[in-house]
């Protein structure tokens, strides 16, 4: 068995089901054959809460939480912490930042 983080680019692709998420699905799934550990960090939890948050439209928030959560489910990812709200604050002031006209000029890493 071996470890992979996730990056959070991995999970936007699936839940924008844009033109990367059929080959993320699979690479997905043979990660899971293959009985790896899936880790996340909070840091790639925040930047996709981010996504969610920014969200204009109640259902759509609504539906992209599900998601996520049954993404987390499903392939049993690790956050390599446990305290998601700490990442949950950073995406929310992130995304207000973003609504009051703030620029995308850095990564919340450097955030």
């Amino acid at each position: 068995m071996f470890k992979i983080n996730l990056d959070s680019s991995i999970i936007i692709s699936h839940l924008s089901g844009d033109v990367h998420k059929d080959d993320v699905i699979a690479g997905v799934e043979l990660l899971i054959t293959l009985k790896a550990e899936i880790l996340l960090s909070l840091l790639c939890y925040a930047e996709v809460w981010t996504g969610i948050e920014l969200l204009k439209n109640k259902e759509s928030r609504k539906k992209a939480i599900r998601q996520f959560e049954d993404i987390i489910k499903v392939t049993r990812i690790m956050l390599v912490s446990d305290n998601v709200i700490i990442a949950r604050d950073a995406a929310n002031l992130q995304a207000e930042y973003r609504q009051k006209g703030g620029k995308r000029e850095v990564l919340i890493p450097d955030f």
